[in-house]
């Protein structure tokens, strides 16, 4: 939400920097468009002791930085005061979690196979680039 008001620019070394998860479907799209073959995937389950999934970016969000941030973005009254109520909406949703044992997201992983020619050997060669979401 502090992107919608945030003039344009070049970011902060401690600013956000992810705005969007590139999905399943388009990895797929994007891979076999450009020639590949899938030839291996897997969904690995992360130990939810291991991995505390939001972790991060609920304790950016709540935490001085932040706020120090939406200052600086020159939002209007009413765009700071409805971050605001998300804020204290993810501060009371985070007390609440934090009693709970939370689930950290599945990960699906692909390999991907692309054929390239070598003309200096005369034959097609495999690599196999691992690619995670």
């Amino acid at each position: 939400m502090v992107h919608r008001c945030k003039k344009p620019g070049v970011p902060g070394l401690r600013e956000q920097n992810v705005c969007a998860g590139i999905d399943q479907p388009s990895i797929m799209a994007a891979a076999t468009s450009a020639g590949f073959t899938l030839v291996k995937e897997t969904l690995e389950h992360p130990d939810n002791d291991v991995l505390l999934e939001g972790r991060f970016e609920v304790d950016y969000v709540l935490g001085d930085h932040s706020q120090q941030c939406l200052q600086e973005t020159g939002c209007s009254r009413e765009q700071e005061a409805e971050i605001q109520a998300f804020v204290q909406r993810l501060r009371y949703e985070a007390k609440r979690a934090r009693a709970q044992v939370m689930a950290a997201i599945d990960v699906w992983c692909a390999v991907f196979e692309l054929e390239r020619y070598d003309p200096v050997q005369d034959i097609f060669t495999t690599t196999f680039p691992p690619l995670c979401r």
